[in-house]
């Protein structure tokens, strides 16, 4: 359809949109042009009507998906901050060559766990000959500080284990929201010993 024309109904002769009256046999052009804005209209009502029936319901599962995405992107960044900020954490405390540490965010524990060869054969020594002294008291102070940092800025609920790295099934220390829940100077017993300690009151 050209649009920069219109023509009169009364005579058929083609004028210029801009008209008022026909140039030709002078009848109002003005209906004219009502009738042709209405039918854009129309046309273009119809268009997009034909458009969201077509591509509405694929926008919302898009949008759907789109925001389920962003949210477990949004969840994942968030976990792996708190991560980080664990492992700070214990390597404020521990020198990061000599310990590795484990955690587990949903069942809200942290293991810190003696790695390098010389830490292990200290932590033995102290555990073995030392249980009671100074060093082993230095430990227990340092794990304490990570159990209160993560219940400060992490949340509740939180155990930290400073495990036997001899033997994954028991600690040396236990905190939980910065309250002691095993400690070494309590139950200085043979620790080459296979037998379990500490879990019969508190599950860690």
């Amino acid at each position: 359809m050209d649009s920069k024309y219109i023509y009169c109904t009364k005579c058929g002769h083609k004028n210029l949109r801009e008209q008022k009256f026909c140039t030709h046999c002078g009848a109002s052009l003005v209906h004219v042009q009502s009738e042709h804005s209405n039918k854009n209209f129309q046309h273009q009502s119809i268009s997009k009507s034909a458009s969201l029936k077509r591509f509405g319901p694929l926008g919302v599962i898009l949008a759907v998906i789109a925001i389920i995405a962003l949210s477990t992107f949004g969840y994942r960044q968030y976990q792996k901050h708190q991560r980080s900020e664990i492992r700070s954490y214990v390597y404020t405390e521990f020198k990061r060559s000599d310990y590795r540490v484990k955690i587990n965010q949903k069942q809200k524990s942290v293991k810190v766990i003696p790695d390098s060869t010389s830490e292990v054969y200290n932590i033995m020594e102290i555990a073995l000959s030392d249980a009671d002294g100074e060093e082993a008291d230095n430990y227990e102070t340092s794990v304490k500080y990570i159990s209160r940092k993560i219940e400060e800025n992490i949340g509740n609920d939180w155990t930290v284990s400073y495990l036997n790295p001899t033997n994954s099934k028991r600690s040396f220390w236990i905190y939980k929201d910065g309250k002691c829940k095993y400690r070494l100077q309590d139950h200085v017993i043979p620790y080459y010993s296979n037998e379990d300690y500490g879990d019969d009151d508190f599950d860690y």
